[in-house]
Parts: structure tokens; sequence; C-alpha cells
């Protein structure tokens, strides 16, 4: 049985003087638009089943020193719970804080080092355990939460306590040294994405797949029989977009090697997708509304007012529809803030 605690996995962290005669001031953070959700991330077990993932939940929507964090839902729990708020801090933007519904901070309590007491929802502003560093974890498309000590946030057996875990500690520790499936976890973004900020698109109705741009982008056409842009998978640089957001509040959808998604003829169905528009030719065939769904999906609309789907076919080619019904409702899994 896989023991929790990272005491019992790795050499300890030396403490470093942290504590302060009085608290220190409140830091100056900027709020990052739209809302959050933070995932386990689903990881196989030994027994070949699937594990996660699990939404993370601010009991009460904040306001607790108890029972403060479940990793699965229950009937009852409203939806709000598990949403956050996202700041960074304004001096560097490397360090988040997670404010909940009911307008409270996440705090690591002392810091981390913990497995019970180890989270509250009580604080209203933002000091000094309420700021965490979001570390990529690659090839998993997912994060590590670190504490301002150094340590890590667990999820205790990757996710799925209602209440306590099942030595009757905390369902979330913070004593983890380093990173492994227990550690990990999905960041989803909605309603608003911020401009600069990277992301893995999933589609979720009509087909399964990511939107995908074949060979990381950079295509006019048809290469080895591929389109620029399918829904499909594979490596990172295939799946990265980088959302520009536009001055009347469009978007466009930058591949990770630099080009811009075009849809021809504004988006007019039959007439296809490129991905080799420079930065500074976008316009209007460049511009998509994403169409907010109020569930953590949009809609991704074109200038002509069609919606991108999929043809259903191999490959699986990406295309625009007129009728909403046919279209793709998209999640956004954040890769880079």
């Amino acid at each position: 049985m896989k023991i929790s605690s990272a005491r019992a996995r790795n050499l300890q962290l030396p403490s470093p003087p942290w504590e302060w005669p009085t608290l220190p001031p409140p830091i100056p953070m900027d709020a990052l638009g739209g809302e959050f959700k933070i995932h386990t991330h689903e990881f196989l077990k030994p027994d070949g089943i699937n594990h996660g993932p699990f939404p993370l939940i601010a009991v009460g929507g904040g306001g607790r020193t108890t029972d403060v964090i479940h990793t699965h839902s229950q009937q009852g729990d409203p939806e709000a719970w598990q949403k956050f708020k996202f700041w960074a801090d304004s001096a560097t933007r490397q360090y988040y804080a997670f404010q909940t519904a009911n307008g409270n901070f996440i705090t690591a309590n002392e810091g981390g080092g913990r497995i019970t007491n180890t989270i509250f929802s009580v604080a209203t502003d933002v000091r000094a355990w309420e700021m965490f560093k979001l570390l990529p974890q690659s090839p998993f498309s997912c994060w590590a939460i670190q504490t301002l000590k150094g340590y890590f946030l667990t999820a205790v057996g990757g996710g799925g306590h209602p209440n306590s875990a099942d030595d009757g500690s905390d369902t979330i520790h913070t004593d983890a040294l380093n990173v492994a499936e227990w550690e990990r976890f999905d960041i989803w973004r909605g309603s608003d994405f911020g401009t600069g900020s990277t992301y893995a698109i999933h589609a979720i109705t009509v087909t399964s797949g990511l939107l995908t741009a074949t060979a990381g982008g950079r295509l006019s056409g048809l290469t080895g029989g591929w389109p620029p842009l399918v829904l499909d998978g594979g490596p990172p640089f295939w799946i990265s977009w980088t959302l520009l957001k536009q001055s009347d509040g469009t978007y466009a959808f930058q591949t990770a090697s630099g080009g811009i998604l075009t849809a021809n003829g504004g988006g007019l169905p039959g007439e296809g997708f490129r991905t080799d528009t420079e930065t500074d030719q976008i316009g209007n065939w460049e511009k998509f509304t994403l169409v907010d769904n109020g569930d953590f999906t949009a809609y991704i609309k074109t200038h002509a007012g069609t919606y991108l789907s999929s043809s259903g076919g191999s490959p699986n080619t990406a295309i625009a529809v007129t009728d909403v019904s046919r279209a793709i409702k998209w999640q956004f899994q954040v890769l880079g803030l």
C-alpha cells in the first residue's frame, strides 16, 4: 500500500527560518480573467484501471479550517465550490493565489510540511502561505502545485475522497518533496481566457480528440494527405494553442510554431483552414469568438458565423458548420499561463 506521507518516501526538507514576528503585509496581486477548475491528474493503477480525474472542491465555497477540501464531488455540492479565481503576484507573476467562490484564499497552513490541518480557506488577502507556484510537468501536460516553503500538494490516494482520506488525515497533504502520481493536477479555464495563455483544446461532443495543428502549424494545405487542422492529438508541439485576445473581444489562435489559424473565407463551409498566417496579418478571418456555455465549455465561432466541428472521417478534419447543434463543445486545459 502506498504511503501518502512524503516523510516516509523522501528525505525531509530542511526548515528555513520562515517564522515572522508579525504577519507580512498583504502582497499586491493581479486577478486573472475567467474561472478555473483544478482536477487530480488521471493515472493508471497497478491493477490496470484508470484512477481519476477528480475535482478539487472548496467545501462550503471557502471560509473553513476543517473539512476544507474534498477530492470527489458528492450529491448536493454546488458547482460553484469547484470554481476558483486565480491571482498572480504583481511583481514577478511567478506565484499564484487561489480564491474560492466566497472570496476566501486557499492557505497552506504553516507553509506546508503537514498531513493534518493542511489547508485552510479563511484568508481574505494574500500574505505568504496563500502563495503557490505552478510547475509544469512534462510530458503529462499537467501541473505540480508548490507551497512557498517548497513542498508539493498531494491529493491523497490520487483523489476520490468526499471528506477525509482513508487514514483519517486530510484529503490534501502538503509534505511531498518530489512529484509522483498524487502530486499532479490538471487545470481548466472558462469564460475568459486572457491573452498569451496556452491551452490544449479538447473536443467533448460529437467526437473525441484534441484540436491539432498538423506538424505544429505553418501549413496552407495538405501535407502527406493531412489538412492543416484536424481533431487528433500528437506531441505537445502539435496540440498547444496560445490565445491572443483582440481589441474587439475575439481571439486569434497561435500554433506552437508561431503561425496563426485562419478560417478560409472567414469560415464559410467547405473552405477549410490554414495555419501559416503571420501575427502582423491578423484580420477578420483569423478572429474567433468563444461562445461561453457557462459550464467550462465553449463553442468556437468564425467571423462568418459558423462553428468549428469535425468531419468524423479519417483523417478527422476540422470543418465549419452553420448549425450550432452540429458544433463541438470545447474545453480548454491550461498548459501555460
